[in-house]
Formats: structure tokens, C-alpha cells, sequence
């Protein structure tokens, strides 16, 4: 059963800070599902890890010692395969084709930028050719009101603003 950081806490009685530090400490140790805050941990083996940290901990063990103790009792099993190296000339050959596929790829990857630069360009200028029409008829109308104002009598600009 997978459980949370919290229910770890309850469970051992160790801050939940505490459980976080010991987290980032040991992770590779813990069987996980999940990530970010939706990660949850097996429950049987990360309360025996936690808990032997925190045991740890309190009889000063420094971390090169507890890590030790975690491979002993949990050991993290880290596959080092060697992959078979190839010929020097066919190295090369794949190194050239991967070379040249990375070029493709980046050729590639450009021109759609280079399109999509292109459409909102376009875009741009047809939006300030909007704007500057809009501005025209915003300045003539303007223009009207002020003329209008012009023309009218003292007395009624005084009263009938």
C-alpha cells in the first residue's frame, strides 16, 4: 500500500520536516508511484527506511555511514552494463548519420519558426494598419467636436457645456 510523506510522520513519529530532509537524503532507497505532490511511497519499506535513518541520526552516524547501512539492508541495485563499443569506422559512419539527422532536425525546426516569425509579423502589421485607421477616424471625429464647440454662441458654451 503506497502512502504519504504525512502518513510516514504519523506513523514513526518524526517531523514531517524531518521525513522531507531524510527524503531528499535517501530517495534512491524508496520505492515511489507518482511525482511531485502526488508521489506516494511503499509504506512497509519507506517506515523500516525513515525509521532507520532517524535511529541513525541519534546515534550520530555521519551520512557515508547510514548510506552503508541502507546498501546492507535495502541495497540499491544500479545496473552498469557495459554496451558493446563498435568498430572505429562504424563509429564514425553512425556519428556522421546522427550528425546529419540533428542537422535535419534543426533545418527543420528553423524554417516552422521562421513561418510562424513570418504569420506573426503579418499579424502585426495588419493590426498597426487597424490601429492607424482607427486613430484617423478618432482624430476626425475630434476635429468635428471642436469645430462644433467653435461655432457655437458665448453665452452657450457658458451654460450648456
Amino acid at each position: 500500500m503506497d502512502i504519504t510523506l504525512k502518513k510516514i510522520s504519523e506513523i514513526t513519529s518524526i517531523n514531517i520536516s524531518t521525513i522531507r530532509f531524510y527524503k531528499d537524503k535517501y530517495l534512491q532507497y524508496l520505492t515511489t508511484s507518482g511525482e511531485g505532490r502526488t508521489m506516494k511511497y511503499e509504506q512497509v519499506t519507506s517506515v523500516a527506511i525513515f525509521s532507520l535513518v532517524a535511529e541513525s541520526y541519534k546515534k550520530n552516524f555521519d551520512q557515508d555511514q547510514i548510506i552503508e547501512l541502507l546498501d546492507q539492508r535495502f541495497g540499491v541495485n544500479i545496473v552498469t552494463d557495459l554496451v558493446a563499443q563498435p568498430d572505429d569506422n562504424n563509429a564514425a559512419a553512425t556519428q556522421q548519420d546522427v550528425l546529419s539527422e540533428i542537422r535535419s532536425m534543426f533545418k527543420e525546426e528553423m524554417q516552422s519558426r521562421d513561418e510562424a516569425i513570418a504569420e506573426l509579423s503579418d499579424k502585426v502589421d495588419s493590426l498597426a494598419n487597424g490601429s492607424k485607421s482607427r486613430d484617423e477616424l478618432i482624430m476626425t471625429n475630434i476635429n468635428l467636436i471642436r469645430e462644433r464647440q467653435s461655432k457655437r454662441g458665448f453665452w452657450s458654451r457658458v451654460f450648456f457645456k
